[in-house]
């Protein structure tokens, strides 16, 4: 299985970088994880709408081809940790490809970026930033696939 991230900017405080860091070497026994960080672009000089569009075209560039696509949104479905990883599972056998996006600060042009989403995914109602859903994500994605693979993990 590969996994592909897409998100906006770089982690800017050192203990989001640490813990992307330590998941991205724990993911490494379950699958291949590509990381694209998309540049973030200045909201001070443009109208945040402008900014917008132009971080969600970047996030579409780099998109690959023939991947199952999920957006995380605070509006998308929710699921517990047993079905994402019967989710991560289904696409394992069927195309083995996963890209997961996060977008910037101010989120997405949802317009622009629907066509190429299957799945629009929430970890909580309650907002986050785009720099902590990085690290809860990746935490997420890590006891998912510890799941499909019978580790020890998860202690639900």
């Amino acid at each position: 299985m590969k996994i592909t991230m897409i998100w906006v900017g770089k982690s800017k405080a050192g203990f989001i970088h640490d813990g992307v860091s330590k998941y991205k070497t724990q993911l490494q026994k379950y699958t291949a994880l590509d990381v694209i960080e998309c540049s973030e672009v200045p909201f001070s000089k443009k109208p945040i709408v402008t900014c917008i569009k132009k971080e969600t075209e970047s996030i579409i560039k780099a998109i690959p081809k023939d991947n199952f696509v999920v957006y995380l949104d605070v509006a998308g479905r929710q699921m517990n940790t047993e079905d994402f990883a019967d989710l991560l599972q289904e696409q394992k056998n069927q195309s083995g490809h996963v890209t997961c996006i996060i977008g910037g600060a101010f989120g997405v042009d949802i317009s622009l970026l629907q066509p190429h989403v299957h799945l629009r995914l929430s970890l909580s109602t309650m907002t986050t930033s785009h720099q902590m859903v990085r690290l809860f994500f990746l935490e997420q994605l890590y006891r998912g696939l510890d799941i499909m693979h019978g580790g020890k993990y998860h202690h639900a």
